[in-house]
């Protein structure tokens, strides 16, 4: 689950090099997408993919667990750390971290963006070997020489890394039909996954680029980016929208749907009761036969 962030020196794994992949073969022969690793990926039809991550345990006198996989809109990732933070959940000097369960990352799910899904070639969860993704962070005192077996993650699982070892994981996931054209960030769910953006070590996220011509029913771009979205202390109210039939549903972190309300924005606006819902951040995903919207909003 992606809740929130938690940073420790003393126990982390850090995502140090990561490639897209194929799904065309087993764990040894199945083709990359790109010709260099740590190399973002352009995709323009619904498809399988896998994403191989190299792993390193550096600093921990500990074995660091993480489990599944997050994604976040490469605009709101940036937010979170360069503009305007939502809180200062993260410390450091030069370096500063981001978590795989920070709210800047969803968890793959059927509802949300991208979901796992089975491999044609790998069963789900067998172990991988060195394929040798590069290292790509700055601070040598990263690397970890000693190898350890990762796992092939086609579904939500815990993976437990030895303490001064390096591994390789690989996902295998889909964009769903609620995907919204534009760059995506991805990162191992749970505290013990980090990555340090920052200068000393300047790690990469892997990234991908979404640009399927016909999404949804439109069959055109149905994101639209004016829609407003404003919570109250009752309310959730949304403008600038299409007269007509509107479907809004409001999702927690966890992926749970915990409100479901079909309105008519007669004049362009309509406004959802958060009565019964506790404080907190919630994925808010509004449709009609014109739009495709999704946005986060912090209920007081």
């Amino acid at each position: 689950m992606l809740l929130i962030i938690s940073f420790q020196t003393y126990a982390n794994m850090q995502a140090t090099g990561w490639r897209w992949r194929n799904d065309d073969g087993n764990l040894d022969n199945a083709t990359w997408m790109t010709a260099n690793d740590c190399t973002p990926i352009t995709i323009d039809t619904f498809k399988t993919l896998r994403l191989r991550i190299r792993i390193d345990n550096p600093y921990s006198s500990q074995d660091v667990s993480t489990t599944g996989l997050g994604f976040g809109e490469k605009e709101s990732v940036y937010y979170w750390y360069e503009t305007n933070p939502l809180s200062p959940k993260y410390s450091g000097n030069e370096d500063f971290s981001l978590s795989g369960d920070h709210e800047c990352f969803t968890a793959l799910g059927p509802v949300e963006y991208f979901k796992f899904i089975p491999s044609k070639y790998v069963s789900d969860g067998v172990g991988t070997q060195n394929l040798g993704i590069t290292f790509n962070s700055k601070n040598v005192g990263d690397r970890q020489q000693a190898w350890t077996p990762g796992v092939f993650m086609a579904s939500s699982r815990t993976f437990t890394l030895t303490h001064a070892t390096h591994t390789e994981i690989e996902y295998c996931i889909t964009p769903t039909a609620n995907v919204v054209n534009g760059t995506y960030y991805f990162l191992g769910g749970s505290s013990g996954m980090l990555i340090f953006p920052g200068p000393a070590k300047l790690e990469k996220f892997p990234e991908l680029t979404v640009n399927i011509k016909s999404i949804g029913t439109g069959g055109s771009d149905l994101y639209d980016a004016h829609v407003k979205v404003f919570a109250t202390t009752d309310n959730i109210e949304i403008s600038a929208l299409p007269e007509g039939a509107v479907r809004v549903k409001l999702y927690n972190l966890m992926g749970v749907l915990v409100k479901a309300v079909n309105e008519e924005a007669a004049v362009g606006a309509i406004n959802i009761s958060t009565s019964g819902l506790v404080k907190g951040l919630y994925i808010l995903n509004v449709q009609s036969a014109h739009i495709r919207v999704r946005k986060k909003v912090f209920i007081k």
